[in-house]
């Protein structure tokens, strides 16, 4: 079976070429500088990529350094060009341009343009053609739309970059972060009541803010110790990533006096608190997007990415017309998003999961990071951006992390489908914790609101679920769980099934104790309180102890303990030597020990520390 992972651009083989061309149409700079996160007086490398169709006679950067926008007549620096290279896959020569502009002093923030001069007197400015957008109406025509229509601006404007020159990383805090996400509306309601009767997925349910208040205390007990709540402001629709006020609360789910004191009694519990933030869209309903409808000439007409200057036809996201996009160029925009950061701050939210982070790119999260840490030097940010890794490299030093969809992909792929072996994900696993550094954090999760849960996944088999909760928590980054994976909380349906949406991985959350499963629960507040309690096992040096088409072993080991974690992901028993004595520390499955051999039955694993 092949799998989603989550609705996107990347994948399929014939997407992931769709992107490859269109990364390399025409002027692309993509944010590529070196070094990826600038230091104080360091001088900077712009690089730049140039199809042959364009008949380029000269290259320059307009900068400014005082937060204004570049133009034109802004400070210039010229580009060298350095290599012509070839492209077989597009049969045509590709030319690369650097530039370097001059180190600044710390705190600076550095906003600037590209723009070639054209041997016909034209200017063009990077991103043209804009790869997103492109790449955005191709996957919806390959997804069964016929009317797709990209607003793409003319190559005369082109896109602003940003980058600040600072010291800034990720808090200290995140790294050992154990995120719990929750999806409000499907949580809990709270005072007793039962969750609304409903037609469909898409109804609302009636969970609150009060609903997970009262299940703070459990939440804790499980080892979570931070919260990354669904979006939460007033919207027309149960998941809320389309927002008509970002600063306050949707009434079905409480109130702003509610919301602080859920953070209160978080903080009072030790648990952090994290919105989820949509800033590259809002709702149709949005006021300012009303009054942009309702009178072209507006001032509002030109938050929004309209097709020309009155006119009505706009870019929604993923072209939903319900989600218009904001104009992140336009300065007014920019200032009232970061307003929304610094509000929720100042309230007391410890950090923001951004959702869609590279609709509005790398430049604005250089500015909204910078504003965020000046009310909470402590604030932790990271993105929800589906891409591969060479192109997440520009969000480093711009945001403190984002989602690694591609561990989700690999553990999926041969943990719950069994569509790949023990060998090949053994290989991914080490060249991919070979990618971590301390300055870009990118947490790791098995199932989210967006695609299938595991256990769905898995047939349904809580054996290969808990195979995975194992590699989830012993991830050196920080672990995110989905409500309810917990307690094997099941979903009726796929994402892939004939009429059915994203919505059914969002099923309401069982609390009734009977149909909750207790032991899989336990295992996993074992797996927890292990993770805390020997980071030898999460960071420690590892080597691997044997490795096949099913049974993969490995050391974890540190100055102060050693272990050995071994999975056997076929259906046929198998057999390891250890390499020292050791007791068991968490089994899943059928796993023995005698002496130092284990046994591990279909499907087992589990950790066992040396004595």
């Amino acid at each position: 079976m092949e799998e989603h992972v989550i609705f996107g651009t990347y994948h399929t083989a014939a997407l992931r070429a769709l992107a490859y061309r269109a990364l390399r149409q025409g002027l692309q700079h993509r944010a590529q500088l070196t070094p990826r996160d600038p230091l104080p007086h360091a001088p900077v490398t712009l690089h730049v990529t140039i199809a042959q169709t364009l008949p380029v006679v000269a290259l320059y950067a307009f900068y400014t350094t005082d937060g204004s926008q570049p133009t034109p007549e802004s400070t210039r620096m010229r580009f060298t060009l350095t290599q012509t290279t070839w492209d077989s896959l597009l049969w045509r020569y590709q030319q690369h341009w650097e530039a370097a502009l001059p180190g600044q002093p710390e705190g600076t923030l550095v906003r600037y343009r590209i723009g070639a001069e054209l041997r016909t007197g034209a200017w063009v400015f990077a991103d043209w053609p804009p790869a997103e957008a492109v790449i955005i109406a191709e996957t919806r025509r390959a997804f069964g739309e016929t009317d797709v229509t990209p607003v793409l601006p003319p190559r005369e404007v082109g896109c602003t970059f940003a980058y600040t020159v600072d010291t800034l990383a990720p808090p200290a805090w995140a790294q050992e972060a154990v995120i719990y996400q929750i999806f409000v509306d499907r949580f809990a309601p709270g005072a007793g009541r039962a969750f609304a009767p409903s037609a469909n997925l898409s109804d609302f349910f009636g969970g609150t803010l009060r609903g997970v208040i009262e299940r703070l205390d459990a939440l804790a007990d499980l080892g979570i110790n931070t919260l990354w709540l669904s979006p939460l402001f007033p919207s027309p629709t149960h998941h809320g990533y389309d927002a008509t006020d970002y600063c306050d609360v949707e009434p079905r789910l409480g109130t702003l006096a509610d919301m602080r004191e859920l953070v209160a009694a978080a903080h009072a519990r030790g648990l952090r608190v994290l919105l989820d933030l949509a800033l590259n869209h809002c709702s149709h309903e949005h006021p300012f997007f009303q009054a942009a409808l309702a009178d072209p000439q507006s001032d509002y007409h030109a938050w929004f990415k309209f097709a020309a200057p009155g006119s009505l036809a706009y870019e929604g996201y993923f072209g939903v017309e319900t989600m218009p996009e904001w104009n992140l160029e336009h300065p007014p925009v920019r200032a009232y998003l970061l307003d929304v950061g610094r509000f929720w701050l100042e309230l007391g939210v410890d950090g923001f999961r951004l959702d869609y982070a590279d609709g509005p790119g790398p430049g604005f999260w250089s500015e909204f990071r910078r504003a965020c840490r000046e009310v909470n030097p402590e604030a932790w940010l990271f993105g929800e951006i589906v891409q591969p890794p060479d192109v997440l490299a520009p969000y480093v030093g711009r945001l403190d992390g984002s989602l690694d969809f591609l561990w989700a992909e690999q553990v999926r792929r041969a943990v719950a489908y069994g569509n790949t072996d023990a060998e090949q994900l053994a290989t991914f696993w080490a060249n991919h914790r070979q990618t971590l550094t301390t300055d870009y954090l990118r947490p790791v999760f098995l199932d989210n609101h967006d695609m299938d849960r595991f256990l769905l996944a898995a047939g349904d088999d809580k054996r290969r679920l808990r195979l995975g909760l194992l590699l989830l928590c012993i991830w050196p980054q920080p672990p995110i769980l989905y409500y309810g994976t917990e307690i094997g909380l099941r979903q009726t349906g796929s994402t892939r099934d004939p009429g059915c949406g994203l919505e059914v991985s969002r099923t309401p959350m069982v609390w009734e104790a009977a149909a909750q499963d207790a032991t899989l629960r336990a295992d996993v507040q074992q797996l927890l309180a292990l993770r805390r309690a020997s980071p030898a096992l999460v960071y420690g040096e590892e080597r691997w102890l044997a490795l096949d088409a099913t049974l993969w072993a490995f050391t974890r080991s540190a100055a102060e303990a050693r272990f050995v974690v071994a999975l056997n992901l076929g259906e046929t028993a198998r057999s390891l030597a250890l390499p020292f004595p050791a007791e068991p520390v968490w089994t899943a499955g059928e796993a023995a020990l005698a002496e130092r051999q284990v046994q591990l039955g279909p499907l087992s694993g589990g950790i066992w520390q040396a004595r």
